[in-house]
């Protein structure tokens, strides 16, 4: 399969599938999960980090560019002003994207039981917009550092809407993206429920037996992701894909959105 565009990736992702992205700061995960992201409607992308840019291409025609700057302008800062721009998408029935920039809490002179009621409601407001996805339906939920949500050994507990989201939203139409820095901190389910995984270079090693695992490494096999390449070239990835194995690493250019193996 020869892939030139991003636009060849997005066409093989469904509406309702599951998708991973995985690797370190500035290895262009996020780059490639935002271009994937425009392609769908009614997305609720959540960012942790608490910063989010769609990065858009200017158009020639200030019309379009006015459309395409109008389409990728709501944010939310809270779970009221997340309702709002919901309910207002689905009146004018846009599909408009939701970007939800949640505020982190502030635990300055805190004591220890404070500090976790403060962090036990501010895993509350992380999960509820995968809750509020999950009533909707036909919704891309997506989050850019799945870390903050949970790790590996309190998914259900910490985060029960994102874990529903991710086992069960397939069959309401809901999609799914979300990206991490390091599998080893996340739960295994989030890339055993994922139809595809992109994966940058991994410095640790267990992260890269993790993946291996998923790529469907055999005991005394080579590994089928050629890790070699996507050390020693910038932005390059795999794509494992439930109904197409491991492709051959890809190198995406930020610029201009392309790919060449």
């Amino acid at each position: 399969m020869r892939l030139e565009h991003i636009d060849d990736v997005v066409d093989q992702i469904r509406p309702n599938d599951r998708a991973a992205f995985v690797g370190p700061t500035d290895s262009g995960k996020t780059v490639l999960m935002r271009e994937i992201a425009k392609h769908f409607d009614n997305v609720v992308m959540e960012s942790p980090k608490g910063e989010w840019a769609w990065d858009l291409q200017i158009e020639r025609d200030p019309q379009l560019q006015e459309r395409k700057q109008k389409r990728y302008s709501r944010r939310a800062y809270d779970l009221a002003g997340l309702r709002t721009h919901l309910n207002q998408v689905e009146a004018d029935g846009s599909g408009d994207p939701v970007v939800v920039l949640p505020r982190r809490p502030n635990l300055h002179g805190l004591t220890p039981p404070q500090v976790e009621r403060a962090m036990a409601m501010y895993w509350m407001q992380l999960d509820e917009p995968f809750r509020l996805a999950l009533e909707r339906g036909n919704t891309m939920a997506c989050s850019d550092e799945l870390y903050f949500h949970c790790s590996g050994s309190n998914f259900q507990t910490r985060a029960p809407h994102l874990f529903f989201h991710v086992t069960q939203g397939r069959s309401l139409g809901n999609g799914a993206l979300f990206g991490c820095q390091r599998p080893f901190w996340v739960p295994k389910i989030v890339f055993s429920e994922a139809q595809h995984v992109f994966v940058f270079y991994l410095e640790e090693q267990d992260d890269r037996d993790a993946m291996d695992g998923r790529a469907g490494k055999k005991r005394g096999q080579p590994s089928p992701i050629n890790w070699d390449t996507l050390h020693d070239e910038e932005h390059s990835f795999v794509w494992i894909s439930r109904r197409n194995g491991v492709s051959e690493p890809l190198h995406l250019n930020l610029e201009e959105r392309r790919l060449y193996v």
